[in-house]
């Protein structure tokens, strides 16, 4: 039999396997649960991080931590997507240019042939308005940042002189 000392020193040993017992039998976290239930509710980055610090009780960090994957997340797809729309920018631009290359030859053929009816296609005036999309389309790109479109906009199947411009980093204001 043990005396009453043994078992009086022993008695922190034993409280500290138990408290590790039963740290080990709680309940799983629900973080992704309520991460899920703010994602569902959510518009915007912000409104994710308002519901995870203010009514799950989120700490700050961990809350902003996740606003900040969700905004990343979202600028990449805003970027994918303006990459995408200069590309198709660039299709519809290189067939325009077919067209109105085409359409000069068919007014010069009906000049050569002495034509009186010939209608001039205001070739200029195609080719400016399609310039003035590209430009426009350009500052979308530089206004959020993405390289990518700018890139795909001065590609080898644009056929305009290339922009040369490059986006740097927002300057705080």
């Amino acid at each position: 039999m043990r005396s009453d000392r043994e078992v009086y020193t022993m008695r922190p040993l034993l409280l500290a396997v138990l408290l590790l017992a039963l740290a080990g039998c709680r309940q799983p976290s629900k973080r992704p649960q309520e991460l899920a239930q703010c994602h569902v509710a959510s518009r915007t980055p912000q409104e994710l991080v308002h519901c995870l610090a203010i009514e799950r009780n989120w700490p700050a960090d961990s809350a902003n931590a996740e606003g900040l994957r969700v905004q990343a997340a979202n600028d990449s797809a805003v970027n994918d997507s303006m990459t995408r729309v200069a590309r198709e920018f660039n299709v519809y631009a290189d067939t325009m240019m077919k067209l109105i290359l085409r359409l000069g030859r068919l007014y010069n053929q009906c000049l050569g042939a002495g034509g009186d009816t010939c209608e001039n296609p205001d070739m200029i005036g195609r080719v400016e308005r399609l310039s003035r999309e590209r430009e426009a389309l350009i500052d979308s790109c530089s206004q959020l940042h993405s390289q990518g479109c700018i890139d795909a906009l001065d590609s080898d199947t644009a056929h305009f002189t290339p922009s040369k411009r490059k986006v740097g980093r927002p300057t705080a204001r």
